[in-house]
Formats: structure tokens, C-alpha cells, sequence
């Protein structure tokens, strides 16, 4: 089974990128689940719970959301 892994944005959604992954995902047609991280996200995964995932897993709280995590946003090219 495979897993894919999203980040929440500040707002509770899901970015433009986390749906188009999440439909590449549905279209490899093989099962999989659906680990959602973020500081909300209730909403986030109420927005896709007919996505198909066999299982939803969470990690919810301050901690998680944007920005929070040491040298989030702080991005270097490669």
C-alpha cells in the first residue's frame, strides 16, 4: 500500500500542489493512505474523505503548522 503524505496550509486547506499529487496518486489506481499534517486539520480531511484512501492518518497541533518547524521557510536551492 502506498502513502502520501500532505501539508496543511496556515488557512486549513490544501495547496494547489497537495491536490495535484493526491490526484496522481488516485490515478495509479493501486490502494493507498492518506497521512495529513498540519496545525488543523479536520477540514483538510473532510475535503477529501471520498477520495478513496483506505485510511486517513493525522498529526494535528501548533506545532505542525506553517512555519513552526526550525528553518521552515528558509529554503536553499540545490
Amino acid at each position: 500500500m502506498n502513502l502520501i503524505l500532505l501539508h496543511t496550509e496556515a488557512d486549513g486547506t490544501f495547496s494547489k500542489l497537495s491536490l495535484e499529487t493526491l490526484a496522481a496518486t488516485i490515478a495509479l489506481g493501486a490502494p493507498f493512505s492518506v497521512g495529513i499534517v498540519g496545525e488543523n486539520t479536520a477540514s483538510a480531511a473532510d475535503n477529501i474523505a471520498t477520495c478513496g484512501a483506505a485510511q486517513f492518518l493525522t498529526i494535528t497541533g501548533p506545532e505542525f503548522g506553517q512555519g513552526s518547524l526550525p528553518g521552515a521557510g528558509r529554503h536553499r536551492p540545490i
